[in-house]
This record gives structure tokens, C-alpha cells and sequence, in this order.
């Protein structure tokens, strides 16, 4: 029994990553999506619970695979955050799916403010809401790639600003 868990979940973990590498997780429905969602929910069916399942995906590639433990859960149900109800959280393969591929459209379109399912498990482990964004630590990459470039083209000759904006932004 054992090992046939165990070729489950390697069949998933196979499945899950060629999902992501060839876009399963968009819009548009795949072949590729079909193969996770019977793979993940054959693994399911054998007795695993769902949450240490996506655990074990986010730690495959945690860019693409949504947490179902917490402190992610207490962040998709707080109010000050997504607000999903208890009773409306995954419990199979194809909820699962949905909710990855809800979330996925939302931080695509700008909706969340997180690239992807890694920032918004940074934000959640340090207990920031929505409003507050991403963690420290991505708010800091995100302000000296992006932002700070574009402070230095606007006021080429004057660092000190710069630098100030950049604390600012930082603080």
C-alpha cells in the first residue's frame, strides 16, 4: 500500500511539473491540467490530505503551487485578506485547480499584489493583509529592481533624492 502511495505521489509531482512548465495553470484548459487534477486527486483518494499534498507541491516549485496550511489558510480566510470562507476552500483536485487558477488570473491582472503563489506564502508567514502587499523582503527586491532604476533616470544628477525616495519607500 505503501509503495503504491509513494508511485502516486511521484506520478503527481511528474504531472504537477509539466503542468506548470507548459502553462496548465492558465485560462485555457490543457491536457496537461487534466493529467494533474487526476493525478492529484488519485493521491487523494489513497488518504492524503490535500494541505500537506500542496505543501509538498510548493516545495517542488513554489512560484506555481498554492499552500492549503498555514499560515497561507489563515490568510485565504481572514477578512483582512481574501476573505474566502472556510466552507469554500478546496477539499479535492478540481477545487484545488479553480482556486489556483482564480488566484493565478487575479495576480496576472494586478488584482493581488503578488507575482505569484511564493510572494503571497512570504507575505502570509510574515501576517501582512492585502492592503499591506508583499513581505518585506519583496518589497525591498521590488523597490531597488524597479523602482529605483526608474528614480535614477528621473533625477540623474541628484543621488541624495534618490536615496531618500528609495528609504522612503522602504521605511
Amino acid at each position: 500500500m505503501q509503495e503504491s502511495c509513494h508511485a502516486l505521489m511521484e506520478e503527481l509531482e511528474r504531472a504537477a511539473l509539466e503542468c506548470a512548465d507548459m502553462g496548465g495553470f492558465g485560462v485555457l484548459p490543457s491536457p496537461y491540467r487534466r493529467a494533474f487534477v487526476d493525478a492529484l486527486q488519485a493521491v487523494l483518494d489513497a488518504g492524503a490530505n490535500l494541505a500537506a499534498v500542496s505543501l509538498r507541491l510548493a516545495e517542488l516549485r513554489p512560484e506555481d503551487f498554492l499552500v492549503l496550511g498555514e499560515p497561507v489558510r489563515g490568510f485565504l480566510t481572514s477578512t483582512d485578506v481574501l476573505g474566502i470562507s472556510e466552507e469554500d476552500l478546496p477539499v479535492d483536485a478540481m477545487e484545488y485547480l479553480s482556486l489556483v487558477v482564480f488566484l493565478r488570473g487575479e495576480m496576472d491582472e494586478g488584482n493581488l499584489p503578488y507575482r505569484d503563489f511564493a510572494e503571497m506564502a512570504r507575505a502570509a508567514g510574515e501576517g501582512r493583509t492585502l492592503a499591506q502587499g508583499l513581505c518585506s523582503e519583496d518589497r525591498e527586491r521590488l523597490v531597488h529592481a524597479r523602482i529605483e532604476p526608474l528614480l535614477r533616470r528621473l533625477w540623474p544628477r541628484d543621488l541624495e533624492r534618490v536615496e531618500a525616495e528609495v528609504e522612503r519607500l522602504l521605511g
